[in-house]
């Protein structure tokens, strides 16, 4: 992959010299500094009387930014940028000559720091800035509040070396995104950054109000936390590393996914849940979290902090594994200690903890794939249903259910019986994968309520590896059929067929043999209507009274 992307690079900047000003409907602009060195995109020095063209390239990026028109494109060039505070005001691309190169996951980055687009200073996407991507810059923020600063949305910081001198009276961070008020943010792509030495690393704060992607960023030497998910929720965070940092991550709100991450090394806490009312079904899964003071630490406490869970990791090397000062359980069963003896576990964590059963073994059994990939020798709850109902509508059963938590769901198989005992299946749906916000699925069974008056119905959930598991069984009954009751049964003279007078009129009846053939039909005209069977054989017999909304029901009779 690090090959293909450095030809991608080098074959964009043989692109790029023969671009024109203008390309199609919209510019690429392009800036260099007094220096061809390591150039990839311009073939001369900048200034800002240029054109703005290869040849003739800026020598700013804010004069590129001042020129462009929203949507447009600027290209960076190799060399050194003193600009302080380069203030975005379109929707823009900006690519510095590393753009395609990734700066993180890794801890020193392959193909970075040299010939890089170096800005002594940051960049700032100010309120309402939409649709805005920053790729392949290295970023020298000095004791400045901010390296990259996003208040748009729809935006991406990707592939960008921040780096910082710490500064602990300003709230300095390497990249953040921030809202105030009524102002709402979301949808960002924060990806393979790397960010050092800055008070904050990656900060998540304001009205972030759809899920964004923070993946395979490396933040170290935060002086206090390196990534910080607060002011939002439903954020995804996969790949991230955060090492030799006071804390690695914060959270304090909901439907957060943790996955796949390597928390290390880290002074004080590697991840830290403060409880507030919104931290909720927050799910951390598949991470490395080791040699830091505490593992997971849940701090503080509120009633409404609760359903939050932390399986499949690996939890070693830690003073403390897990801490917690929550009066709601927290779900921490499934977990590598770095042992199997229950009194070593029990001694590495403390609080209202569940942490039986765990893993067995710590071995990583995909050491190329980020994270911690057990064999998921043992068994969480995969899916959370919260709710399971069915309702009869006409001849039809209608099923809701809801789930607010899913790991590996493949599909839901919807089981049917008409004795509570036999199941058949009729019907499939596709589950969510993993997911931690709360779903809701429907399914339709056409016609069941013709074959009979009540259905039993549950799910089986099926996860991606095989393993499933049933949910509780619901039952749905023919509206029709609470007015209906046939006796005696078995019947030698007569069977009475009662009706509730409500709805009497324009019902029939039709007796058959089992084997299909029709013995006797008529008319519901009385409360109880008496059918005489003294001359029939003994035998099974199925009675069908038809309604005149068209639902049938039918009894077994003997």
């Amino acid at each position: 992959m690090k090959y293909f992307l450095r030809l991608h690079v080098t074959v964009a900047a043989c692109l790029f010299l023969l671009l024109p000003l203008s390309s199609g409907a919209q510019n690429v602009w392009f800036v260099n500094d007094l220096s061809t060195a390591n150039d990839v995109f311009t073939s001369g020095t900048g200034d800002d009387t240029n054109a703005g063209t290869a040849a003739a390239p800026f020598r700013t990026i804010t004069q590129a930014i001042q020129s462009a028109a929203a949507g447009d494109s600027v290209y960076v060039d190799a060399g050194d940028y003193n600009e302080t505070i380069v203030n975005i005001t379109k929707s823009l691309t900006l690519r510095g000559a590393k753009f395609g190169i990734p700066a993180g996951p890794a801890a020193v980055p392959v193909n970075r720091g040299t010939g890089e687009s170096t800005l002594f200073g940051g960049f700032y996407f100010g309120q309402s800035t939409d649709n805005i991507t920053v790729d392949g810059f290295y970023i020298n923020m000095g004791s400045d509040e901010r390296g990259i600063e996003a208040r748009g949305l729809n935006s991406k910081i990707q592939n960008n070396m921040v780096v910082a001198t710490l500064n602990i009276f300003v709230q300095q961070c390497g990249i953040s995104t921030r809202a105030n008020g009524p102002l709402r943010l979301h949808s960002y792509e924060i990806l393979n950054n790397h960010v050092t030495n800055s008070r904050f690393g990656i900060l998540f704060d304001g009205n972030l109000e759809n899920p964004s992607d923070i993946f395979f960023n490396y933040v170290t030497g935060a002086f206090s936390t390196a990534y910080v998910l607060t002011g939002s929720g439903g954020h995804h965070y996969k790949g991230n590393v955060a090492e030799n940092n006071v804390q690695g991550m914060l959270i304090s709100l909901e439907d957060n996914l943790i996955e796949q991450n390597t928390i290390r090394n880290n002074l004080g806490n590697g991840i830290r849940m403060t409880a507030t009312a919104r931290l909720q079904n927050n799910q951390i899964i598949h991470n490395f979290i080791e040699g830091n003071a505490v593992g997971i630490n849940l701090t503080e406490d509120n009633a409404g902090a609760a359903n939050n869970r932390a399986n499949y990791n690996s939890i070693t090397g830690n003073v403390t594994n897990i801490l917690s000062a929550h009066s709601n359980q927290f779900d921490a069963a499934c977990n590598w200690h770095g042992t199997t003896d229950l009194l070593v576990i029990d001694a590495l964590v403390n609080g209202n903890v569940r942490y039986a059963p765990f893993l067995l073994s710590g071995t990583d059994l995909d050491p190329v794939e980020p994270g911690f990939q057990t064999d998921m020798s043992c068994v969480v709850v995969p899916v959370k249903i919260t709710s399971f109902t069915a309702e009869p509508s006409g001849d039809d059963a209608v099923l809701e259910w809801v789930t607010e938590r899913e790991i590996n769901n493949n599909r839901f198989e919807i089981l049917r019986s008409t004795n509570g005992t036999d199941y058949t299946q009729v019907g499939t749906v596709n589950g969510n994968g993993t997911s931690n916000m709360v779903n809701r699925y429907r399914f339709m069974d056409q016609g069941a309520l013709l074959q009979s008056p009540v259905c039993f119905y549950r799910l089986k959930q099926i996860d991606d590896d095989g393993r499933f598991e049933y949910s509780t069984v619901v039952v749905v009954k023919s509206r029709s059929t609470a007015a209906v009751s046939v006796f005696p049964n078995p019947a030698t003279d007569y069977l009475n067929i009662r009706i509730n007078e409500a709805v009497r009129d324009g019902i029939t009846y039709r007796l058959y043999h089992a084997n299909g053939m029709m013995l006797q039909q008529g008319k519901i005209q009385h409360a109880v209507q008496r059918v005489d069977v003294n001359r029939l054989p003994a035998g099974m017999y199925i009675l069908n009274i038809r309604f005149p909304d068209g639902n049938q029901i039918q009894h077994r009779v003997t």
